[in-house]
């Protein structure tokens, strides 16, 4: 019996203790770097409180000590120059639009920049440059941008080049699908004439 009472009172003590640790409001993280960061940019992206940096050398999401030691082969977002290489385009919205200009184009991909400078003259359709807009950019992820005036040009299919920095191969992403020019065609253009005529002369101007 007294053996029982001796187990009992320790499961108790356990639970008590439990119980207060929760009752003073402490609260425990478990949290993994690889975790739904397989891309440097989520990596990178992580809370820094969990000092989740990216292994260069095995192209994974870890903490420093899981990564061979060197001073290259580990980046954190801590250092302010850190750049992700590889960036890739997944999805382009709207795949065409006017050779006009004013297309606002969503670059969708990944490794697409920590920060908005590292995007914000790297946007190019063809030869024109596709201006990013700083409040629709999310890092690493997502570029909007408004598309500029293209030159006439037999040419319709235009590529989508994203440069992070700098063109160099490592850091340019070419879209796997072209942006289409289109032509906004009106009817005046085209010779085409258009007579309206009414038998109430006030009924086109009545405000209506």
């Amino acid at each position: 019996m007294g053996k029982r009472k001796k187990n009992k009172s320790t499961e108790d003590k356990s639970a008590m203790n439990k119980y207060q640790v929760i009752g003073l409001g402490c609260l425990a993280h478990l949290y993994k770097c690889s975790a739904l960061r397989e891309s440097c940019g989520l990596c990178l992206k992580a809370d820094p409180r969990f000092e989740c940096g990216w292994c260069v050398s095995e192209k994974r999401c870890s903490l420093r000590q899981h990564c061979p030691v060197s001073e290259s082969s580990w980046m954190h977002a801590s250092n302010g120059n850190s750049r992700c290489a590889d960036p890739k385009i997944l999805k382009l919205f709207p795949e065409t639009g006017p050779r006009q200009g004013g297309t606002r184009l969503t670059i969708i991909g990944e490794n697409l920049g920590l920060k908005f400078d590292d995007v914000r003259m790297g946007v190019r359709v063809g030869k024109v440059i596709c201006i990013p807009i700083e409040s629709e950019y999310i890092s690493a992820e997502q570029i909007v941008c408004e598309i500029g005036e293209a030159s006439p040009s037999k040419i319709q299919d235009a590529p989508v080049e994203v440069c992070v920095r700098d063109c160099s191969p490592s850091y340019k992403a070419i879209a796997p699908k072209s942006f289409t020019f289109v032509v906004r065609c009106s009817l005046a253009s085209r010779g085409v004439q258009i007579r309206v005529t009414s038998q109430n002369r006030y009924s086109l101007n009545d405000g209506s």
